[in-house]
């Protein structure tokens, strides 16, 4: 997949679905520093509705996970 159509498909992809928070979103922030599960969510609000992350903590490990192993 092209550069473009992975922005694209970003910023159309909810990683946390109780606050619509995009991947696009949750990988910014892990690019200006969040390191970590609990500093994506304090900066995002991710994981903070009706779930408490039952659905969104997995993905936002695995987005953490990617931006390590690009370092």
């Amino acid at each position: 997949m092209d550069e473009l159509s992975q922005e694209i498909k970003d910023k159309l992809t909810k990683t946390c679905l109780c606050n619509g928070i995009t991947r696009a979103t949750i990988k910014k922030t892990i690019k200006e520093g969040a390191d970590s599960l609990e500093k994506v969510k304090h900066s995002t609000k991710a994981g903070s509705g009706t779930c408490k992350g039952n659905r969104c903590d997995y993905k936002i490990i695995e987005l953490l996970k990617q931006d390590q192993d690009n370092d």
